[in-house]
């Protein structure tokens, strides 16, 4: 390997005096700096390594925003505009436990004018599970929670409480779609892709392709720049990868390692050298310890294991698929007879549907349960009627009346027997 990579050299020590676990088989010796430019780059390195930043994180989160008003989800009102940073922010709420919990450094949380919270923060430790668990802390309590308030309002009629649930679902589902940059992406990515530098630069060629496509699709410009930028970084990536494989030998599973603490020197002087190296047309000294830090990071840290990963990805799997199901269970027309008490006392058997815990029509039932009298259908929104008529013997008869949302009449149709009579058109005998 020391043929390849100035700076290495074969070590034939026991695994555990391997200083820095670059692997098993190898050993960064310490060299003087080469030149200025690897003098700048180890000043660089000095400087703790930085986690996301707050421009990435709005970046992120501006991206799952457009994407989601794109797809049609929600439009703007000053309630909704409420709901959502309130959506939002315990989205974010769930990475940021996440992140204190598995000790992450510099975790901040910092607040969105009018569209909500992002958090950022860098991981310390090499376990891949710790990160998988950060990014399913987003969208898995906001999922959960969408299930419990949807649930409520099957018993509890609440417009606010409807819009809440759906946001919930719609918004923390819509980030668990496997494409990066959204928390499903970056999951994948993390848990499978990572795992053989072929497949993860595939994954980010078509994540890239796809997002710029549906940036133009929706004239969404954010979107297509992201996608580009995903495209351009994908060779980069790659190599990355390919000098962290070939470089890190046989991980240490024991091995403690704090990846925001910064690079020991005498092993960052010939890891500079192998970057330089591997990355040619690099000669900017901020450009070149990011990729550094890249190679580092990806020569130590481990996805997660075997077991860990089905369960991860079991769960995935099953928010992923289970979310737009329990959406459209909450929303799917239920049919029930009721009994009725008029007001001479009398009873009326009503065919009535319901739709999330709202009435979305009534409609009285003659003795052979056939429809047969009024009929009353509502707009689902506001509970205002949106048609009445009448039915007799199972047809529409008489005079049908249509509104609009706001209560105005809109249109009528007279029927006679089940057909529908033309303006001006005299009844049939």
């Amino acid at each position: 390997m020391s043929a390849e990579f100035p700076g290495f050299e074969a070590d034939n020590r026991p695994p555990a005096a391997i200083n820095g676990d670059l692997g098993a088989n190898v050993e960064l010796q310490a060299a003087p700096p080469a030149d200025a430019l690897t003098t700048a780059v180890l000043a660089r390195l000095e400087q703790a390594p930085q986690g996301r930043t707050w421009l990435q994180s709005l970046l992120l989160l501006g991206v799952s925003l457009i994407m989601f008003a794109g797809a049609g989800f929600f439009e703007y009102s000053p309630s909704e505009l409420v709901i959502l940073v309130l959506v939002l922010l315990f989205h974010e709420t769930g990475h940021y436990v996440g992140m204190r919990l598995f000790n992450y450094q510099d975790v901040r949380m910092f607040f969105i004018p009018f569209f909500g919270a992002a958090v950022a923060g860098r991981s310390t430790s090499v376990e891949g599970y710790k990160e998988a668990i950060v990014l399913l802390l987003g969208p898995l309590p906001g999922i959960l929670v969408g299930l419990a308030v949807g649930t409520v309002c099957f018993f509890h009629d609440s417009a606010t409480l409807r819009s809440v649930a759906i946001m919930l679902l719609a918004l923390n589902g819509f980030n668990l779609l496997p494409f990066l940059p959204l928390d499903g992406g970056r999951l994948l990515d993390l848990i499978v892709f990572s795992r053989q530098r072929h497949l993860e630069a595939v994954f980010r060629f078509v994540t890239g392709a796809l997002l710029a496509l549906v940036g133009w699709m929706l004239g969404a410009w954010l979107l297509i720049i992201v996608g580009i930028f995903i495209l351009l970084a994908t060779g980069s990536t790659f190599r990355v990868s390919t000098l962290a494989q070939r470089l890190r030998g046989a991980v240490l599973p024991g091995t403690k390692m704090d990846l925001s603490a910064r690079i020991p020197p005498d092993r960052a002087t010939p890891l500079i050298e192998v970057v330089r190296e591997a990355f040619p047309q690099t000669t900017q000294p901020n450009s070149l310890a990011t990729i550094v830090r890249q190679v580092w990071e990806r020569m130590h840290t481990r996805p997660p294991g075997l077991a860990a990963s089905v369960v991860l990805l079991s769960l995935y799997v099953a928010s992923l698929l289970g979310t737009p199901a329990v959406a459209a269970l909450f929303v799917l027309p239920l049919p029930s007879f009721a009994t009725r008490t008029n007001a001479d006392g009398t009873t009326s058997r009503i065919w009535e549907v319901r739709s999330w815990g709202r009435v979305g029509s009534t409609t009285e039932l003659g003795a052979d349960d056939r429809f047969h009298g009024r009929h009353v259908a509502y707009f689902m929104d506001t509970g205002k009627v949106a048609v009445e008529g009448s039915y007799v013997n199972g047809e529409p008869d008489g005079t049908w009346t249509y509104y609009t949302e706001s209560g105005q009449i809109e249109s009528h149709e007279v029927y006679k027997g089940g057909k529908l009579l033309e303006p001006g058109e005299a009844p049939p005998n």
